[in-house]
């Protein structure tokens, strides 16, 4: 998962990505804890 971010992170603008991959992992985060 994390590393789908990464991807997507340098193929997409890196302001852009690097917002969304944030959000994308907290969101993973926060469904695994809960």
């Amino acid at each position: 998962m994390q590393l789908r971010c990464f991807l997507k992170k340098s193929q997409a603008n890196p302001d852009h990505s690097e917002s969304f991959c944030q959000v994308y992992l907290e969101f993973l985060y926060s469904i695994t804890y809960n």
